[in-house]
């Protein structure tokens, strides 16, 4: 072994292990109680106001990105799961002719006070992971979420889910600009 390859792997190796002690050390702080980690797993009152969220609905969504817009229709159900901690759709629809199908789980992360969110399809390989805040208690939901686009280039987005009323909700996608590239309307069965 050269001198230089040394020296980076001692140097590496002493970082592993001082993070690593760090991070998993025998002597945790308060805050690493039984307690405290209990206390992260209630669902508040951020996952109560989901639930007005749940239910069947059927949908019409608008694509607006090339010369005429598209559309698509579907249905979307859904539940909150795992002791009423996560808001989880499963959406089934029809999209220039080909069957869609996604799902997506939106929760309330007790440590980060923030909203978070992550959704999949049948149309890509990789996730859209969203971060948000509630701007409207029990209404309104905004995330700033990413997604790798074609050739790996990080693309970001802005969502807002809206309830309009008990029986309908909005979800509008934004790239950059004022008006939403992609508006999605639900309508409760």
């Amino acid at each position: 072994m050269r001198i230089r390859e040394f020296v980076v792997t001692a140097v590496a190796a002493c970082a592993i292990g001082w993070v690593g002690h760090s991070a998993w050390s025998d002597d945790p702080p308060a805050n690493r109680s039984a307690a405290a980690f209990d206390a992260l797993a209630e669902p508040g009152e951020e996952h109560a106001r989901m639930k007005a969220l749940v239910g069947e609905w059927t949908t019409h969504g608008v694509l607006n990105m090339g010369a005429a817009p598209t559309t698509m229709d579907g249905t979307a159900s859904i539940t909150m799961i795992l002791g009423n901690r996560y808001l989880r759709q499963e959406f089934r629809g029809t999209f220039m002719g080909s069957p869609y199908e996604g799902h997506g789980l939106i929760g309330y992360d007790n440590a980060s006070k923030e909203f978070v969110s992550v959704f999949i399809d049948n149309q890509r390989t990789g996730f859209l992971l969203g971060k948000g805040i509630e701007t409207t208690p029990g209404k309104v939901w905004t995330f700033e979420s990413s997604f790798n686009g074609p050739g790996g280039t990080a693309m970001k987005s802005k969502e807002v889910l809206t309830k309009v009323s008990d029986k309908e909700l909005s979800y509008e996608v934004f790239m950059g600009g004022e008006k939403p590239i992609w508006s999605h309307k639900y309508t409760k069965k």
